[in-house]
C-alpha cells in the first residue's frame, strides 16, 4: 500500500499498533496468516499466506481497510447484468474476490444500467475491464480474443491511449486492453464483423512489427524514486512513450525489484533513458529522526499537514 494511498487512523497517525490489531482481526475472520511491515517511505507491505480463498478474502479486507477507496460507474446493457451476476450471484462474488472490490449491480426492477465498482484504483480497473469483457461476449455483434504479450500493450494503446482510441473510432469497435496492473495478455474486440476484422489485423501488424524491431534495456533505479518516473496516474511513463516511442515497464509496487525496463526502437532508448533518470532524480528523499511525540503534529489532522508538506517539497 503506497504511502500516499494509506488511510489514516482516528489518532491521525500511521498507527502501527492499530494496524496490528486490525490484521489480527482479519486473520481471525479469514483464517489467513498476515505479516505486515512498513518501509522508510511509510508504504505498507503485507505478506498473506494460507488457503487460496482465505488469502483472497484477506487481501480484499486489507485493501478496503488500509488503502483509500474510490468508486467508478460503468454502463452495461441491462440484459447483460445477469451474466455478470452469474448463477445465484457466484460470478459476481468471484469478480469481487479476484479484484478486491465491491460491485453493486442494480436490482432487476431498477431500470438503471449503471454498475458501481468500489475499491482501490487498480482493483477498479481490473473489475471494470472484466465486466466489459463479459458484456461484450454476450453482445450479438462479432467478438474476438487475441493474445498479445503484455509488454507490447503500451504500443498498441499509445501514449494516453491515443492509438487505441483512434483505432476504435476508425473501425467502430470496442477494444478492451487489460489494465497495466493486470497480468493478462488477451485483448478483446467487439463490434460489426468488418470492423472487428480490420481492428484485429491492424493490432496484429503492429505487434509483429514491434516484435521484430524493438530492443530492451534494463536500468536500476531506487525503489523510492519509481513513483516519480511513473508520475501521477502514469503521466510520467506516458510522456516518455509519447516523446520517444519507448515504453517504460515498472516492477509491481509489492515487488522489491528496482529494475525498470525500457522497450522500443534502439535509436530512441538513449533519449528515453535520459528522461527516466531525469524524472527519477527530480525529487530527492531524506530520512529525518524525530521523536514519536512530534509525529502527530507533522502529520496533522487527517493527514492534511503531511499532504501539505509533501506538496510543498515537490
Amino acid at each position: 500500500v503506497p504511502a500516499d494511498e494509506r488511510r489514516f487512523d482516528s489518532n491521525n497517525s500511521f498507527g502501527e499498533k492499530e494496524s496490528m490489531r486490525t490484521c489480527s482481526a482479519i486473520m481471525k475472520e479469514t483464517g489467513a496468516l498476515i505479516e505486515i511491515s512498513s518501509s522508510k517511505d511509510q508504504s505498507l507491505t503485507f505478506l498473506v499466506t494460507g488457503k487460496q480463498d482465505s488469502v483472497m478474502d484477506a487481501r480484499r479486507r486489507i485493501l478496503s481497510t488500509f488503502q483509500t477507496q474510490a468508486s467508478s460507474k460503468v454502463s452495461i446493457p441491462k440484459e447483460h447484468h445477469r451474466w455478470i451476476l452469474g448463477k445465484s450471484g457466484t460470478r459476481l462474488k468471484e469478480l469481487e474476490k479476484n479484484t478486491a472490490t465491491k460491485i453493486t449491480v442494480p436490482p432487476i426492477a431498477d431500470s438503471s444500467e449503471e454498475i458501481i465498482v468500489t475499491g482501490t484504483k487498480e482493483g477498479i480497473e481490473k473489475a471494470v475491464h472484466q465486466i466489459q469483457v463479459i458484456s461484450d461476449e454476450q453482445s450479438k455483434k462479432a467478438f474476438e480474443r487475441i493474445t498479445i504479450p503484455k509488454v507490447y500493450h503500451p504500443f498498441i494503446c499509445g501514449a494516453y491511449n491515443e492509438n487505441i482510441n483512434n483505432l476504435m473510432a476508425e473501425t467502430g469497435t470496442r477494444i478492451n486492453v487489460p489494465p497495466s496492473s493486470s497480468q493478462v495478455d488477451v485483448i478483446t474486440i467487439a463490434g460489426e464483423k468488418e470492423g472487428v476484422a480490420s481492428a484485429k489485423e491492424r493490432i496484429m501488424k503492429t505487434y509483429q512489427s514491434m516484435e521484430q524491431k524493438y530492443a530492451t534495456v534494463g536500468v536500476e533505479v531506487s525503489k523510492m524514486q519509481h513513483k516519480y518516473v511513473h508520475g501521477p496516474k502514469g503521466t510520467g511513463i506516458a510522456e516518455i512513450l509519447q516523446l520517444t516511442g519507448v515504453s517504460v515497464e515498472m516492477p509491481p509496487l509489492d515487488s522489491q525489484k528496482e529494475t525498470i525496463t525500457l522497450r522500443g526502437p534502439q535509436d530512441k532508448l538513449g533519449s528515453a533513458l535520459n528522461m527516466v533518470y531525469g524524472k527519477a532524480n527530480s525529487v530527492q528523499a531524506a530520512t529525518v529522526d524525530a521523536p514519536s511525540w512530534i509525529h502527530k503534529y507533522i502529520i496533522g489532522r487527517k493527514g492534511r499537514q503531511h499532504q501539505t508538506n509533501n506538496t510543498g517539497s515537490q
